[in-house]
């Protein structure tokens, strides 16, 4: 396709990739994917298509989803490792040395990697005979023990600098990077890092995956850790492990002041260790484009900090992260994060950090249905804040308890914590908030079946919104107008606001509330007497919730069927 005419939207992009392949019979090939949402977009929708998926994991999903046909992969067998020995050092000489052959194959426990190393190991020095390699692999503890001596190989034949990125490497939790995480790790520029991974590459040690992202198999990744834990002195692990979580934190914090530019920026943050590369997403779209590479990176090292005691690093990755996870749907892993964050917070005696975090979990509990939870977090950040007289905090969490009750059906107490909300945004000096909490205010009214309140308090939040700039509240409160005007009997309006709330969230990638916006929409063109179109919308927000995994897929889906 010419360049102009690709969108930069997932949707859109995922839209144009099926119109092309409509009525042409393809085989897609998509290997080594990562999981069921990467590889989701890219399915067919002709049923002339087929598409195989190679992976680590197991996707259920895709299982249960989309109907795919789990095939489990073992060892290979011995005439099939025979075989691949044969056509890396060549067929006359496994025959002439049948036995050693042999031996390389039980050596290598029957895995392709071993046996292609073993082989590179034949065909580089051809002077060496075959049973020469097994000789060298014989008498290992184990089969590890004997494939870390094939890795040996390979190690001992890059250079010394090489030697030690593959080395530090191991610290990475995977299950990829980029160049400025590898020249993080070494404390090295970017410059004298790039040769040194393609030396590696050269070595069959890496591998380039897609272009600027690198990766090894998982039995390299823990010879390499083996190797840093032998090679590497304690103090050189560990700057090279803080470099490690500084590159992430600090790039994490850009990325999400990008993906939320009104968000009130991190407190605490220090400046990142000599020798740390930060990458810079150029652009929202960048910022969310490194969000999904780098999620299970992220998630690991949350984990891991809290494990090593590193609190500071445990709260502000955990912050950084919380914005993209909500809106994306990866709900349990922002459970987990906020948990270890408000621990973290706690013991660093950071009450601010603390209560926050306890938002951040609420409402996270409460997308998953636990609404207990939910209200526990906000009762307990509700007192951290009134113990530090913060109105602003406070604000937030009367803002939530708003949300939360609504979201409940106590749409009267709903009310009365938008008012406190309201109240203490501006005793605090916060007109964009205070513009969102009289969006709040109006939805709570609507929900009441109060639209008469509703409708100025909505309107107003909304011109509010736009002369402060505020783009990413402006989806919500078109929503509760559209929603008003529902109600009020006037559907081209409804239908209007709609459309805008649901420009907003594409634009902002809030999948949750884009779908909440379709599920309304498709009620409104059904009043508005168009049955095709509200059964469109509501089709797209069953998928939607379906891919975050929501209860209100079921919902909806009772929709489509009535």
């Amino acid at each position: 396709m010419p360049g102009h005419r690709i969108p930069a939207g997932l949707d859109e992009l995922a839209a144009l990739y099926r119109s092309v392949l409509a009525d042409r019979r393809v085989l897609v090939v998509l290997d080594n994917a990562r999981d069921a949402e990467q590889v989701r977009p890219l399915l067919p929708g002709s049923p002339g298509c087929a598409v195989v998926v190679t992976s680590r994991n197991k996707f259920t999903e895709l299982v249960a989803f989309e109907g795919a046909q789990p095939v489990a992969l073992g060892l290979l067998t011995d005439e099939e490792a025979r075989d691949l020995l044969a056509r890396r050092i060549g067929a006359d000489r496994t025959a002439a040395e049948s036995a050693a052959v042999r031996d390389i194959i039980t050596l290598c426990a029957r895995l392709p990697l071993a046996l292609a190393l073993a082989a590179a190991s034949c065909v580089t020095r051809p002077e060496l005979a075959v049973g020469e390699v097994t000789s060298q692999l014989r008498g290992q503890a184990g089969p590890f023990d004997a494939l870390q001596n094939v890795f040996s190989w390979s190690y001992r034949a890059v250079g010394p600098a090489g030697a030690r990125l593959f080395r530090l490497l191991g610290l990475h939790p995977g299950p990829d990077f980029t160049e400025p995480v590898a020249a993080s790790l070494t404390g090295a520029p970017p410059a004298a890092v790039r040769p040194l991974l393609a030396e590696l590459i050269g070595a069959n040690l890496l591998q380039e995956t897609v272009p600027g992202r690198y990766s090894f198999h998982d039995l390299l990744w823990a010879y390499a850790r083996d190797r840093a834990d032998s090679d590497e002195g304690a103090a050189a692990l560990g700057a090279a492990d803080q470099r490690l979580r500084d590159h992430y934190l600090h790039t994490a914090v850009r990325a999400a002041m990008l993906l939320t530019p009104a968000r009130q920026p991190v407190s605490g943050l220090g400046p990142p260790e000599v020798g740390v590369v930060v990458a810079a997403p150029g652009d929202r779209d960048a910022a969310v484009a490194w969000f999904h590479d780098e999620r299970a990176a992220l998630a690991a090292l949350v984990g891991r900090a809290a494990e090593g005691g590193h609190d500071t690093h445990v709260w502000q990755l955990a912050w950084a992260a919380q914005d993209f996870l909500d809106r994306w749907g990866h709900w349990d892993e922002q459970v987990a994060n906020q948990r270890l964050a408000t621990r973290a917070a706690g013991r660093l005696g950071l009450p601010a950090a603390q209560g926050h975090a306890h938002i951040s979990a609420s409402t996270t509990y409460a997308r998953l249905g636990d609404h207990e939870r939910a209200q526990a977090h906000l009762q307990q950040a509700l007192e951290l804040f009134a113990g530090l007289g913060d109105f602003a905090g406070q604000a937030k969490v009367q803002y939530q308890l708003g949300w939360l009750c609504n979201r409940q059906g106590r749409h009267g107490e709903a009310v009365r914590h938008a008012r406190q909300a309201l109240r203490l945004y501006r005793a605090a000096g916060q007109p964009m908030m205070a513009a969102r909490t009289l969006n709040s205010l109006g939805w709570g009214y609507a929900l009441a079946g109060d639209f008469e309140r509703a409708r100025p308090r909505c309107e107003l939040a909304l011109a509010q919104m736009r002369r402060l700039g505020d783009l990413a509240f402006q989806a919500g409160t078109s929503d509760s107008i559209g929603y008003i005007h529902h109600h009020l009997g006037n559907h081209d309006l409804a239908i209007t606001h709609y459309l805008r709330a649901l420009e907003l969230y594409r634009g902002h990638d809030d999948r949750y509330y884009e779908a909440d916006t379709l599920d309304h929409l498709g009620d409104a063109h059904r009043a508005a007497g168009d049955p095709a179109a509200a059964r469109s919308a509501w089709a797209r927000a069953v998928e939607l919730f379906e891919q975050l995994g929501h209860a209100d897929a079921g919902r909806v889906r009772l929709k489509l069927a009535s």
